[in-house]
């Protein structure tokens, strides 16, 4: 109704692309703290057999990843957050889900 009539103020809290609304700020806090803690799990959960260490160790170290981000959000560091949540990530659970898929497709 508001957008309709053109009233548009106070919107701005629920547009994700806004770097201080809140939207955002549950974006990340999902992206860098809950992942970080279900990576560190993860990888806490893996065996110590060599295909599973891989995944182990990428697991552990996205976590460390997500959570060092968190630090660069809060602190407005944003080639700290474009490093650990774009470059870091997304390398840590590629080389952390080619090894899976080798060991599910080997125990089943």
């Amino acid at each position: 109704m508001q957008i309709d009539s053109g009233q548009t103020s106070g919107l701005e809290q629920f547009i994700q692309a806004n770097p201080i609304s809140a939207m955002a700020a549950i974006n990340m806090l999902g992206w860098t703290v809950f992942f970080g803690l279900a990576c560190i799990f993860a990888g806490l959960a893996l065996g110590d057999i060599k295909i599973e260490k891989v995944s182990k160790y990428a697991f552990l170290a996205n976590g460390v990843m997500m959570f060092t981000g968190a630090i660069g959000y809060l602190f407005d560091q944003s080639v700290v957050v474009f490093l650990c949540m774009n470059l870091g990530m997304s390398s840590a659970i590629l080389i952390a889900t080619i090894p899976l898929c080798y060991l599910f497709k080997r125990s089943y």
